[in-house]
């Protein structure tokens, strides 16, 4: 099971647990809305590594092309 953290600084340094999900979509959508708020942010999975908007992207077109077919 996949499970993104979204995390980010706020203006006086410190780190800011922003959403956990488990949907890349949803975790695309975090990772927007707190770089409007902070000043940065990421998403790390459920390995703690990094994971950036391209692969994101195709991790939510994945989810999308697999949903309903259990």
């Amino acid at each position: 099971m996949r499970v993104y953290q979204v995390s980010a600084l706020n203006a006086e340094g410190a780190l800011v647990d922003v959403a956990t999900t488990d949907v890349a979509v949803l975790a695309i959508a975090r990772l927007q809305e707190a770089r409007v708020r902070h000043l940065r942010a990421w998403v790390t999975d459920e390995t703690g590594r990094d994971v950036h908007i391209p692969d994101l992207i195709a991790r939510a077109e994945a989810e999308r092309a697999n949903c309903g077919h259990d």
